[in-house]
């Protein structure tokens, strides 16, 4: 965008926002643009905040008004909002436009809609409440097809619930892969424990079909889908938790599976760590950090060798009457971002070739979703 579009879009949001209240982006930092971290706020309430950072600056830039419950991802040069269950929605934000919210579609009442992949001029969109795969025009939101996955719940349960609980998803080498917690919901034992395995799914998004279903070694893969090169090829990583929270088991771990090769291997098991592995960024071959949450819920954040599958230290503890760990980001820099959800909220920042914590930067709202912003 040139000189004289920004200008203009500066003078238009001037006459917009001049007798706004706080609802609207703070004119000022909107303007700077500022940040290669975006962060995903909630008051737990009713609202949520989409912020940038950066490393260098001690502020946070570009307040956009979301949904308390929401997560982020950076496709294609847009931030891609998924407002989950209660506003079902995608909310669009344009980096060229100072964050402000370009589009937003729906996804359908009550679908909570959990991930997001692009190819082409097409969205694919992962539900948790339904049992199929949704396809939406990226630029209109229109449907273009459900993928049915139907075929993909788990039956062993007393009172099935027909949904997979489809979490993840990644668009990766031209294929759309998802993944599959296949829960039981009918449980009168547990809350929502895993079933007999869970699943990732390969996907053509030429002829939108199932090509091919991969086994997880663990279960119940909660967080995003992330692609590494750690073993001399690039791989889909994702922390597989298994018994979690108040079904608290030590069953799970970080794995990956390499399609080019078919084979799947496990970087981080919770043995090793004493607690469920939630979430976790990979530095380099050597170098990880993991999100783990114990049985009495505080939590702590874990420098490993994925590699050898090693706990090389504990870089920070949370009690759980402190607060908690919410939110890990890496950048090129070896800067890792740490969301805490304290009193205080804030995003601490450390710096992992030197090994220490050099700067806090505080959120008006709790932080929840961490991502790059490339």
């Amino acid at each position: 965008m040139n000189f004289i579009k920004k200008l203009f879009i500066m003078i238009l949001l001037i006459l917009v926002t001049y007798c706004k209240d706080l609802k609207q982006p703070s004119l000022f930092l909107a303007l700077l643009n500022f940040g290669n971290i975006g962060v995903i706020t909630s008051d737990f309430s009713g609202s949520g905040r989409f912020y940038t950072i950066s490393s260098n600056i001690n502020y946070v830039f570009n307040y956009t008004p979301i949904y308390s419950d929401a997560v982020g991802f950076y496709l294609d040069k847009k931030i891609y909002i998924l407002n989950r269950l209660g506003r079902d929605t995608v909310q669009v934000l344009n980096p060229e436009l100072f964050y402000l919210t370009e589009k937003e579609f729906s996804t359908g009442r009550n679908t909570n809609p959990q991930g997001i992949a692009l190819y082409k001029e097409k969205a694919y969109i992962t539900l948790y409440e339904k049992n199929y795969l949704l396809v939406l025009d990226r630029n209109t939101g229109a449907e273009i097809k459900k993928i049915d996955l139907s075929s993909f719940i788990d039956t062993q349960n007393f009172l099935p619930d027909n949904l997979p609980e489809s979490s993840g998803i990644i668009e990766f080498n031209n294929r759309i892969y998802v993944a599959l917690q296949r829960l039981d919901r009918s449980s009168i034992v547990y809350i929502f424990p895993p079933t007999d395995y869970s699943l990732l799914l390969e996907i053509d998004p030429e002829t939108d079909t199932v090509i091919r279903t991969h086994q997880f070694l663990y279960k119940n893969p909660v967080s995003k889908l992330k692609i590494y090169n750690i073993i001399g090829e690039n791989c889909i990583y994702v922390a597989n938790p298994g018994y979690m929270g108040f079904n608290f088991q030590i069953d799970g771990a970080i794995e990956g599976f390499c399609p080019m090769s078919g084979t799947s291997h496990v970087i981080l098991k919770e043995e090793k760590v004493g607690g469920d592995l939630l979430d976790f960024v990979i530095q380099d071959a050597q170098k990880g950090y993991a999100l783990v949450s114990f049985s009495d819920f505080s939590n702590s954040i874990v420098e490993f060798n994925p590699l050898i599958g090693e706990v090389i230290r504990t870089i920070l503890y949370y009690r759980n009457a402190d607060g908690f760990a919410s939110g890990l980001e890496i950048d090129q820099d070896g800067l890792l971002y740490l969301g805490e959800s304290t009193n205080f909220p804030a995003i601490r920042i450390y710096n992992t070739n030197l090994n220490f914590f050099y700067n806090i930067i505080f959120l008006p709202q709790r932080p929840t979703d961490i991502f790059l912003i490339r």
